[in-house]
């Protein structure tokens, strides 16, 4: 960013996520969906001009399967679909469906704090991108969870490598991606939470050298609550 760089942003995200915790299979469902806007103030005698930034609307499902192990690990796989609010002018909606295997690694401590490391193997394809070829690639995420007092400091990061010359090169396909939150969650009431995070996120086309970048920051409210279904 240059020092004229004069940006508003205006970010909305929301995320639902069910899960069910089994003795063999752990079961977990997702949708998330984020959306944004950066408007830029424009010459004198021009109208502001108003940038997306982000659009995703994702629902995941993805099985943890405890009953085996692989090198201490527990075997996950997972399933996803990747879409859009609002394509981008000329360009069908997307249309991503995404499968995963791979192991998940967690260690409780005894403050109530949780480490969480998961290595898989990504294969995708986005139904509707020009060039029709599938994508293959290896993720990392680490997670952890650290009570401070009464507040609790979180740390997410991902990152992601897709190989490159799979098929017809594809100016629009991705080569690498890292992205990370840290922040804070302050109890309210229950299981209600006030969240304060900061967020980075950084990507590589496959067919480009330089890298993209972007920091955000934000707050959210949190609810995290324990079902007991009534069936035996």
């Amino acid at each position: 960013m240059g020092e004229d760089w004069n940006g508003r942003p205006r970010w909305k995200s929301i995320a639902v996520s069910v899960r069910r915790d089994g003795t063999a299979v752990d079961w977990v469902n997702e949708v998330r969906g984020e959306f944004a806007t950066t408007t830029f103030e424009s010459v004198e005698g021009e109208a502001p001009e108003e940038l997306e930034t982000a659009d995703q609307l994702r629902l995941s499902t993805e099985l943890q399967l405890h009953r085996f192990t692989v090198a201490s690990g527990v075997p996950v796989a997972s399933v996803a679909y990747d879409t859009e609010f609002t394509p981008l002018e000329g360009n069908e909606r997307r249309k991503r469906l995404e499968g995963a295997v791979g192991a998940l690694w967690s260690l409780n401590a005894a403050d109530g704090g949780k480490l969480s490391v998961r290595l898989a193997t990504i294969l995708a394809r986005d139904f509707a991108a020009p060039v029709e070829d599938p994508e293959l690639g290896f993720q990392g995420v680490l997670g952890v969870r650290k009570p401070l007092g009464p507040l609790v400091w979180l740390l997410d990061l991902e990152g992601r490598y897709y190989v490159p010359d799979i098929g017809e090169a594809d100016p629009g396909a991705l080569g690498v991606l890292v992205r990370g939150r840290t922040g804070l969650d302050v109890p309210l009431v229950g299981g209600l939470a006030l969240s304060l995070f900061v967020d980075a996120f950084a990507f590589r086309g496959q067919t480009k050298d330089d890298f993209g970048v972007s920091l955000s920051s934000g707050a959210a409210l949190k609810l995290d609550g324990l079902l007991k279904p009534g069936y035996r």
